[in-house]
């Protein structure tokens, strides 16, 4: 959320934007006007210039909103457990004061507090205060479900699974609206960065004999909002990618020297591409590794579950899930060092924010003793359905990963027949290569709520580079 140093920044900023940004569409439509008309095309980067610190703020705030959304499933089940233990929502927030992984839900207990001990609030009349800034999110119905139940008599425990079971299924229904708004923008895209190019190409090569490089370009300048839209309705992602400074300077090594040595035979557009694939692999390496801890997690929360309901403890359970033969190399690895640092309450740093998550929740349960094993199996369940439900979020959003590995053939075979009327196939070619790697890009931060999709780039790269030993002909 902002506070007043960051308005004060923005303010300072904004009058600094304001002046370059009203310049230079000043001058972009004067030379429009006077020298070349198409310029007034380039407006939109100053434009979004004079814009950046209202977006800035918006986009601060959409996080924020975005991640507390993904931070109550997690908070839900760490609150069914306190209850059970006979504490309330209050106590429960504050428990969470401390806590570097749930963000949000620490920040929450802050003011909480703040609002509790400075100006004198009851517990409820502060909790009662957040549900009414916080009443379009899940937290703020989990503020007014505890409330509204309190006067009617309900115990803490119920109320904490009535919100448990509320929150999961709100959460269904926005990935749900997430699936249908994408599919609403996917279509818009394909129009805009595949068929527009396509047609005006086609058009001015057929009428001209050659390109009008401002015009056509004028969809890639504009990707960038494309990227804000999307990045405002979708959920926050699951994954913290994080390298160390030999990775970052190994992969800037291999990029500079392959790009040297691509350049020449590749040229400049198929070069990117390859950069693109080369970047993508580190990336794909640390999701794949938080793929596989997040989906088996539920199976070692069944477990810890069926010893503790034969009298074992929370430790204790975990050990014999570390000796189990179940479990694979790596996720052993973390357990074994979660079990280790368990008493230090140091954070687990793995690239998937579930698991680092759960490992927090399970230590916080640690610390309160003695557990009912239905908040394992509790756990358990909120996993599985979520991972079930991002499942099925991009088996549905599958048919635009496909649209976008399939771009430079769509792009090559449409323009071929036009092509031999082009003045300048290399830059019919370079444009081709580029409006690829802008759709795959932009198609899998749809789908896989991430930049770099390593299957797609290494398909769309593969086809691009093949297809140019079949130039278009003059």
């Amino acid at each position: 959320m902002l506070t007043g140093d960051d308005i004060s920044e923005y303010c300072k900023k904004y009058k600094i934007y304001f002046l370059i940004s009203v310049t230079s569409i000043s001058l972009i439509i004067l030379g429009s006007i006077y020298i070349y008309h198409d310029l007034i095309f380039t407006s939109l980067i100053p434009s979004l210039l004079l814009l950046s610190p209202l977006l800035r703020e918006k986009i601060a705030k959409d996080e924020f909103l975005k991640a507390l959304e993904k931070e109550v499933p997690i908070f839900s089940a760490y609150l069914y457990a306190n209850s059970l233990l006979g504490k309330s929502l209050y106590q429960s927030i504050l428990n969470l004061k401390d806590s570097k992984i749930l963000k949000g839900i620490s920040k929450e207990a802050m003011l909480l507090e703040k609002n509790v001990r400075m100006r004198g609030l009851t517990s409820t009349t502060a909790i009662l205060e957040r549900s009414r800034l916080h009443r379009k999110d899940a937290l703020g119905r989990i503020y007014s479900e505890f409330i509204d139940t309190e006067l009617v008599g309900v115990s803490t425990n119920q109320r904490a699974k009535q919100s448990l079971e509320k929150v999961m299924g709100e959460m269904k229904q926005n990935l749900n609206s997430y699936v249908q708004r994408s599919v609403d923008l996917s279509e818009v895209m394909f129009s805009f960065f595949l068929l527009f190019p396509i047609m005006l190409t086609s058009f001015q090569l057929a009428f001209d004999k050659s390109i009008n490089l401002v015009q056509v370009i004028t969809p890639l300048i504009s990707s960038p909002v494309f990227y804000l839209i999307i990045s405002s309705f979708q959920p926050s992602s699951d994954y913290i990618f994080s390298f160390s400074k030999k990775v970052i300077l190994g992969v800037a090594g291999v990029l500079v020297i392959s790009s040297i040595l691509l350049l020449k035979y590749l040229g400049p557009s198929l070069t990117l591409m390859v950069a693109v694939l080369e970047l993508s692999i580190v990336f794909y390496l640390q999701l794949r590794v938080a793929d596989s801890l997040t989906s088996k997690l539920p199976a070692i929360l069944d477990k810890i579950s069926d010893y503790s309901r034969v009298g074992y403890g929370l430790r204790s359970s975990l050990q014999r899930v570390i000796n189990s033969e179940n479990i694979d190399l790596r996720t052993k690895k973390y357990l074994i060092e979660f079990l280790k640092n368990l008493d230090n309450e140091r954070e687990m740093t793995t690239p998937s924010w579930t698991f680092n998550a759960t490992l927090d929740l399970l230590r916080r349960i640690d610390t309160l003793g003695y557990v009912d094993t239905k908040v394992f199996s509790e756990l358990s369940a909120i996993i599985q359905e979520m991972l079930n439900m991002r499942s099925s979020m991009q088996s549905n959003l599958q048919l635009f990963t496909v649209i976008s590995a399939i771009t430079p053939i769509l792009f090559h075979f449409t323009l071929f027949s036009f092509s031999f009327m082009a003045s300048d196939k290399y830059v019919l070619n370079q444009l081709v290569n580029v409006y690829t790697i802008v759709i795959e890009i932009l198609y899998s931060k749809i789908s896989k709520l991430t930049l770099f999709n390593f299957p797609l780039v290494l398909v769309t790269t593969v086809i691009s580079i093949i297809l140019s030993f079949f130039s278009l002909p003059l």
